[in-house]
């Protein structure tokens, strides 16, 4: 698309030279109904209110531009309608260009919403339409603009706080299940370290101790051994005639005199019972 030339209100001749022949051929000039003013800065075309439908023309090759000014947090819906080849451009703060725009509406019945997000009270946008038809003088159109007043703050509130817990209900959504298998994973894994034996250096020693039973049982002694030692008394010069008495010997000489010492001895032995010879007893006194 070759770029617009603008004509300068400086030098209305500019830009149309080329085009009074075909004009004076085809018929009148067909101008534009908006205001235009003698200044460069003032060839815009102020609109105001909340919704307007500007009808109009644009000569080939040239542009028509508009302003509008409106309080911030408020939306702007853009349209236009034509039977020619027309492009709106849309720009913040200053005159539009074919290659400085914010905004651009390439064909008819195309929307463009726009919302101010300035920080300023009020915001004005700049709105220029470009004749790019290389058939015709002139392209007819029809431009509609609608304002939406600002949205109270409580709504912003509502909206951010509903995005907010959406996306919190989303981060949950998707948290929950990985969360959830991790812990089985983790379940698994442990379980499954727990059930498999410990290798590597560790050394796993049993030690299997046998104690001996050894039963001490006491009985009554089995048998006595009894020794009898027989102590003579001392010898006497006298004849002794002995006489056996009931196992005391008296001398005849005298009356029965102290008998023999008689000596008993008597040893009582215990019985020490080996539990791994049941049939034998050992006869020890100690272990």
């Amino acid at each position: 698309m070759p770029a617009p030339v603008l004509a300068s209100p400086l030098f209305p001749e500019s830009g149309r030279n080329d085009h009074h022949h075909h004009h004076e051929e085809d018929g009148p000039i067909i101008t534009n109904n908006l205001e235009k003013l003698n200044a460069p800065n003032d060839d815009v075309t102020t609109l105001s209110g909340t919704s307007q439908t500007v009808s109009s023309s644009v000569n080939k090759n040239s542009w028509n531009y508009y302003k509008i000014s409106f309080p911030s947090r408020t939306v702007m819906t853009l349209s236009f309608t034509t039977f020619d080849s027309i492009t709106v451009y849309v720009k913040e703060g200053s005159i539009p260009s074919s290659f400085d725009y914010d905004y651009i509406l390439l064909t008819q019945y195309s929307v463009k919403t726009i919302v101010s997000t300035s920080l300023n009270q009020t915001t004005t946008f700049y709105i220029g339409v470009a004749s790019d038809s290389s058939f015709y003088s002139y392209s007819s159109y029809t431009l509609s603009i609608s304002l939406n007043q600002g949205i109270p703050n409580w709504v912003i509130g509502v909206i951010i706080g509903s995005v907010i817990f959406g996306l919190c209900v989303v981060l949950i959504i998707i948290l929950v299940p990985i969360l959830i298998c991790c812990g089985v994973c983790a379940a698994v894994t442990s379980s499954g370290s727990s059930s498999q034996p410990k290798s590597g250096n560790t050394t796993v020693t049993t030690y299997h101790v046998k104690t001996p039973i050894l039963t001490h049982v006491f009985t009554p002694p089995q048998y006595h051994t009894t020794t009898h030692v027989v102590t003579p008394p001392p010898p006497q010069n006298d004849p002794v005639v002995y006489y056996h008495n009931n196992a005391n010997f008296y001398p005849t000489s005298q009356q029965p005199s102290q008998p023999y010492n008689i000596i008993e001895h008597s040893h009582q032995h215990d019985i020490i019972y080996n539990p791994n010879m049941p049939s034998q007893a050992v006869n020890y006194h100690k272990i």
